[in-house]
């Protein structure tokens, strides 16, 4: 199947060629931003001209795909080493970049006891070396019980790095224990923020404003998303957004909660208070039979 995709993107390519000669760069560049979770696809683009080449080759290294679990050679997805050699070859490709999406694995329990490592220094070398990601996706696999502590500290410096950079606009950090709150401190241009997980604040008992918004100028959120797996890290969640250098909620549209825990329903109400003036859509996941709530908050209406 995978063949067959490769042949039929090659032969679209060729048909666009000779009918279109002189098809606008800028419509080719459209086109193919449709393929970039299609790297397979891009690639045999790529083989058609040089025209095509340049443009294909700048959506086929939009989203990169980083793992710590040493896998298979493939000639789609390059694996951490294989990537910092590309960037150090090619260093014009590291400004393609614009979404990393990280997945760490158990790296088993006899290796993780003979190096101390989780296999994430090349991953973080490779974070080094990027000048313009707009979204970071960081997710450890069900049962890796991956804590931020043991990252390595090249791969929690570079994090932190693009985390302070004024091109960020989407965080997604999943099944990441212990992950501190405060690096998303002064995120100038963050939008939109997905938390599941267990989270830590260096300052969980600060005062709490009447407003989490009232001393605030940063630019604020305008998507939530929030899954906690215990009360605690709810708790240092809010205490965060009361914090200074914290995003702020008053720009909300779109807000997601989930818990199964009743003692989590204060701090959505904390939470729902300051974003209220500007939220459209609210989704709740509540209690243990995992039932969905949409609302469409602009007019009321219960959507499910």
């Amino acid at each position: 199947m995978e063949l067959i995709k490769q042949k039929d993107a090659r032969k679209a390519g060729e048909c666009l060629t000779k009918e279109q000669p002189n098809l606008p760069v800028e419509l080719l560049d459209h086109i193919f931003s449709f393929l970039e979770e299609e790297p397979s696809s891009l690639r045999s683009c790529m083989e058609v001209n040089e025209m095509f080449s340049q443009i294909a080759e700048r959506h086929l290294y939009t989203i990169i795909r980083l793992h710590n679990q040493e896998r298979s050679s493939s000639s789609v997805q390059l694996t951490p080493v294989q990537l910092l050699k590309l960037l150090t070859d090619s260093p014009h490709i590291a400004s393609y970049i614009k979404c990393v999406r990280i997945v760490i694995g158990s790296v088993g329990i006899f290796r993780w006891l003979m190096t101390r490592s989780i296999n994430d220094e090349d991953i973080g070398s490779v974070l080094r070396m990027l000048p313009k990601v707009s979204e970071v996706n960081l997710t450890a696999r069900q049962h890796s019980k991956t804590s931020w502590q043991n990252f390595h500290q090249t791969f929690q410096s570079s994090i932190a790095r693009i985390f302070q950079t004024s091109f960020l606009t989407c965080v997604f950090i999943n099944n990441i224990d212990a992950f501190p709150l405060n690096l998303l401190n002064d995120c100038v241009s963050l939008k939109s923020l997905s938390l599941c997980g267990t989270f830590v604040f260096d300052n969980p008992d600060v005062k709490l404003q009447s407003s989490i918004n009232s001393f605030k100028t940063e630019p604020g959120l305008e998507m939530l998303s929030l899954r906690c797996n215990t009360s605690n890290s709810l708790r240092n969640i809010v205490s965060w957004f009361h914090s200074e250098g914290s995003p702020t909620l008053s720009t909300l549209i779109s807000l997601r909660l989930s818990t199964h825990r009743d003692q989590d329903y204060p701090h959505f109400i904390c939470i729902l208070n300051d974003c209220s003036p500007s939220l459209r859509n609210l989704e709740l996941h509540l209690g243990s039979e995992g039932q969905w709530y949409m609302f469409n908050t602009s007019n009321g209406s219960r959507l499910v």
